[in-house]
């Protein structure tokens, strides 16, 4: 399954980075609203974990960003099917986190189910349709505009350290007592 995790970059530790991406190695996203308010920053089609800590240094540590790595479910291993999608010309985009049993499955083979999700929005003009579609769907979805990064899902985010949350916690080790 997939991980989102959301926080300032100085507050990701390097083991829990290596952790997510060790059990989700199948490509990187970033994205993050600008600062002047104008538009969102997308960095995505990361492949592996060198390049993924190369694009995380590009940023400022204090900017909060949104950061997903794939596990591919639906859809071939490439970096077009790396998240973030955007939705339309609407100026935001969107990470997903589980399995969208309706979406991915027409059309091109190669493309995931969130890259079809994201497609569909784009063509719905209205903003409460696209939220329509995404309550009925099952997951955690992060969209991220201009105006923020907005959390939304089927359960609720964990807290994963400092000022990071994460769409699930299954990249920690769980320490068992003996």
């Amino acid at each position: 399954m997939c991980v989102i995790l959301i926080g300032k970059v100085k507050d990701i530790r390097k083991v829990d980075l290596e952790s997510a991406w060790a059990s989700n190695p199948h490509g990187a996203g970033i994205a993050y609203p600008r600062s002047n308010g104008k538009g969102v920053t997308v960095v995505k089609g990361i492949m592996d974990l060198e390049s993924l800590r190369s694009a995380l240094r590009e940023i400022h540590g204090e900017i909060k960003i949104a950061l997903h790595l794939r596990y591919a479910t639906h859809g071939s291993i490439n970096p077009l099917n790396t998240h973030p999608f955007k939705i339309g010309r609407s100026g935001s985009c969107l990470m997903h986190n589980g399995i969208l049993s309706a979406f991915g499955k027409s059309g091109d083979r190669g493309m995931s189910d969130s890259m079809d999700l994201a497609n569909t929005l784009g063509e719905i003009k209205d903003p409460c349709g696209r939220h329509k579609i995404l309550a009925s769907l099952g997951g955690m979805f992060c969209g991220i505009s201009p105006k923020g990064i907005r959390t939304f899902g089927s359960r609720s985010w964990v807290k994963i350290r400092g000022s990071v949350i994460g769409s699930n916690d299954n990249f920690i080790p769980k320490v068992t007592p003996i």
